[in-house]
C-alpha cells in the first residue's frame, strides 16, 4: 500500500505531538513553517520554508506530495489554508473554508455571535485612528486577524486609544480593527469537543494575565486546569457552547472558547475551532484522559469521535516565562528541572539563535511548564522551585527572563 502523507502546517511546540501521532497511524509528514528551525521540524520527516499563509503554495506543496491530509491543530489562519487547499483538492475538512474564516475574522466572529444571542462584548469595527470612537472607555483594541495577543490592547484614554487604533492597524493585513467595550472579570478558555451535534465541555482552565496599565498589553502568564466555577457558571457556559456549536454550524470538531466571567454574568472574548495552544492537550489528557490531538485527527480525517473522558483529577498549572528582546541562547538548568520531577512537562518553545520580540505577546514566550498537584498549596510550592531554578540566557550568556512576569504569588518572597 502506497504511503500516506500528511501536510502540517506550522511548526509549534504542539505540532511536535501532532507530528508524532500521525506518524504512528501511517503517514508520512511533510512540515511546512517559515522558520528555519520550528520545534516540531526536528520529528518531521520533510521540513519546508514556506508560510502556512501562503493558500497557494502550500496547495502547491500538497498537490506535488499527493498529500491525503493537511492539517493545522492549534493554528487559527494555518486552520484555514488547511481548509482552503482540503476544499481545493477535493478533500474531507472539518468544517468549510467559508466557516474557517468566519471565526477567524474577528468582525465576522463578533457579528455571528450578536446575531445569535451569545453574550459578547459590544464592538465597533474601525479602518482609520481618525474614526469616530463610541465604545465608551476602557475599551480594548485588536486587529481583526491577529493570532494570540498580539496587537490586543487595552485603552483607559482618549489618546491611549488612537494608539492603540493606529497600532492594531498596522498589524493588521487587512487594514481593520475592533474596538470592543472592557469586560470586567477573570479570565478563562474553555475546552469543548462537539460530536453529533453536542457540545462536550472537556476541561477549563482560569487564566492569570498581566495587565500593564501603562501599555494596555495583557499577555497571559500562567493557567490553573481545571477553573473553579461555580454551578450557575458551568450551566451558563454549556447553553454558550452548545449555541456557538449551532450558530457556526460546526460538529465532529474542537471548539475553544475565551471567555470572561463575573457572578453569574458569562461573555465570549473569541472563539476558534481547535485545540489550544502550548501544552494544553498534555493537560486535558492527563487531568480528564480524553486526549484532544488524537480527537483533531479523528476530526480531519472524517471519523466520527465518541467523545470518552472522565471529571478532571487533580489540578495543573502551566507557566509561561517570558524574555527581554534579544537573540535566545539557551534555558538554564533544564535538564536538571526534568530530572528532577518538579515539573510534570517542561517545553522549549524558541529554537538558540531566534530573536525574541519586544512586544509583550506570545513572541516574548520562550518556555513553558506544567505542575501537577492534589491542591493548590503544591502547585504554588512547586511552580516557585521551578521559577527558583529557570532562566533564560541569550546568545552571550547574559540573563534575559523576565522575572516581572511571574505572577505575584509564585515568587519568592523577598
Amino acid at each position: 500500500m502506497a504511503e500516506k502523507t500528511a501536510v502540517i502546517l506550522g511548526g509549534t511546540v504542539p505540532h511536535c505531538e501532532l507530528v508524532r501521532q500521525l506518524k504512528a497511524r501511517g503517514y508520512r509528514t511533510v512540515l511546512v513553517d517559515y522558520l528555519e528551525a520550528p520545534p516540531a521540524a526536528k520529528s518531521a520527516d520533510i521540513h519546508l520554508r514556506e508560510s502556512t499563509l501562503d493558500k497557494d503554495k502550500v496547495y502547491e506543496i500538497a498537490v506535488q506530495y499527493k498529500a491525503s491530509l493537511v492539517i493545522a491543530t492549534n493554528i487559527d489562519h494555518a486552520n484555514s489554508t488547511a481548509c482552503y487547499v482540503l476544499e481545493k483538492m477535493g478533500l474531507r475538512a472539518p468544517y468549510s473554508y467559508q466557516t474557517s474564516i468566519d471565526m477567524t475574522d474577528k468582525q465576522r466572529m463578533k457579528t455571528v455571535l450578536k446575531e445569535n444571542g451569545i453574550p459578547t462584548a459590544d464592538f465597533q469595527i474601525v479602518t482609520s485612528a481618525q474614526d469616530e470612537i463610541r465604545v465608551p472607555l476602557p475599551a480594548v483594541v485588536k486587529p481583526v486577524d491577529s493570532n494570540g495577543s498580539r496587537g490586543v490592547c487595552v485603552a483607559e484614554t482618549a489618546e491611549k486609544l488612537k494608539e492603540a487604533v493606529a497600532g492594531a492597524l498596522e498589524s493588521s493585513k487587512t487594514g481593520r480593527a475592533v474596538v470592543e467595550e472592557y469586560i470586567s472579570g477573570k479570565e478563562a478558555s474553555v475546552y469543548t469537543f462537539i460530536a453529533e451535534g453536542k457540545a462536550h465541555v472537556i476541561l477549563s482552565n482560569l487564566r492569570c494575565v498581566m495587565e500593564d496599565r501603562k501599555t494596555g498589553l495583557m499577555p497571559g502568564v500562567s493557567m490553573m486546569y481545571p477553573c473553579p466555577f461555580n454551578d450557575v457558571q458551568k450551566e451558563k457556559i454549556q447553553q454558550i457552547c452548545q449555541a456557538s456549536a449551532k450558530a457556526f454550524g460546526l460538529d465532529n470538531t474542537p471548539l475553544l472558547l475565551q471567555i470572561k466571567f463575573e457572578g453569574d454574568k458569562v461573555n465570549v472574548i473569541e472563539l476558534m475551532p481547535r485545540i489550544g495552544g502550548g501544552q494544553s492537550y498534555w493537560n486535558i489528557r492527563a487531568l480528564t484522559g480524553f486526549d484532544m490531538v488524537s480527537a483533531a485527527i479523528d476530526s480531519f480525517e472524517g471519523k466520527q469521535v465518541v467523545p470518552v473522558y472522565h471529571t478532571p483529577s487533580g489540578i495543573t498549572v502551566t507557566n509561561h516565562v517570558y524574555a527581554y528582546s534579544c537573540r535566545f541562547g539557551s534555558v538554564l538548568n533544564l535538564e536538571e528541572i526534568r530530572q528532577s520531577g518538579i515539573a510534570d512537562e517542561i517545553s522549549v518553545l524558541r529554537a538558540p539563535g531566534s530573536e525574541i520580540t519586544s512586544d509583550l505577546s506570545s513572541g516574548n514566550r520562550v518556555c513553558s511548564f506544567v505542575v501537577k498537584g492534589s491542591t493548590e498549596e503544591e502547585i504554588i510550592r512547586k511552580s516557585k522551585a521551578v521559577f527558583a531554578k529557570i532562566d533564560i540566557l541569550d546568545i552571550n550568556g547574559n540573563s534575559m527572563m523576565r522575572r516581572d512576569m511571574i505572577p505575584a504569588h509564585l515568587r519568592d518572597s523577598e
